[in-house]
């Protein structure tokens, strides 16, 4: 069945096999709804509309983002560098940096698809993860492909950067408080590649299974939520993991 696409002054209305999201202009809220509950009217003047980006470029994409991942996490868990308290020095300006980057990959994303953000803001995830977002409600109203994109494109950049910044370590700089602080770089980016919690892992996951993710925790698919949970128990393994080995090294050090 065709993805189909009806806008209007007020209202705009994308509807996936039986599936309809609607965006409400005038109050500026989204909804889900049954495609047997929409108006005639909206049924018959809804047109065909296609996705911007072909599957081929949008799984190749994807598998360079897995690929670039699988050989930061090898780096951190095989590189063995002797670290000073000063490897801060390097870790802060770098996630500052990369926080800016990744949000930013996002929203030149949405915008080559014509679409725009809501707001960028900071918040608190399960009230102890600090976190920066970029709110992008309009997202909902992508195709597929363009979903993975959007929701994949700070992640992938943050990788490509954290790959040239090893390789330039490994060959130029040869600092143990540059790896050291590009170690922890790939454990928080793990956690958002993974889906765990709210992480831009979890929105790709839910946009390759072409599902939108309801408010009602207990309405979303069963395999979701297990799922989430699950790589939620993992990437803490990971990260505590991360953490020991970092903390013996300075004591030793």
């Amino acid at each position: 069945m065709p993805r189909l696409r009806y806008v209007d002054e007020i209202t705009e209305v994308v509807i996936t096999d039986n599936i309809a999201v609607v965006h409400d202009k005038t109050e500026d809220k989204y909804f889900q709804m049954d495609r047997t509950k929409l108006p005639d009217r909206i049924l018959n003047e809804a047109l065909p509309t296609v996705s911007q980006v072909a599957a081929p470029f949008t799984f190749g994409f994807l598998w360079i983002g897995v690929a670039l991942l699988v050989l930061n996490v090898g780096y951190s868990l095989i590189s063995s560098p002797e670290p000073t308290a000063m490897f801060f020095v390097w870790f802060v300006p770098y996630i500052l940096i990369s926080v800016i980057i990744h949000e930013r990959a996002h929203l030149v994303a949405l915008r080559i698809f014509g679409r725009k953000h809501d707001k960028v803001g900071f918040k608190m995830h399960y009230i102890i993860l600090p976190a920066f977002f970029v709110q992008m409600n309009q997202s909902v109203l992508l195709a597929r492909n363009e979903k993975i994109v959007v929701h994949a494109a700070g992640i992938w950049v943050n990788l490509f950067v954290i790959g040239c910044l090893i390789m330039l370590n490994a060959i130029l700089i040869g600092s143990d408080d540059l790896g050291v602080a590009l170690t922890f770089a790939v454990v928080t980016l793990s956690y958002n590649a993974v889906p765990v919690l709210n992480s831009d892992g979890y929105r790709v996951l839910l946009a390759l299974a072409d599902v939108n993710e309801l408010k009602e925790r207990k309405r979303n698919p069963r395999w979701i939520r297990r799922i989430k949970t699950t790589s939620w128990i993992l990437v803490v393994c990971y990260g505590c993991y991360i953490g020991i080995d970092t903390y013996l090294g300075l004591i030793h050090g």
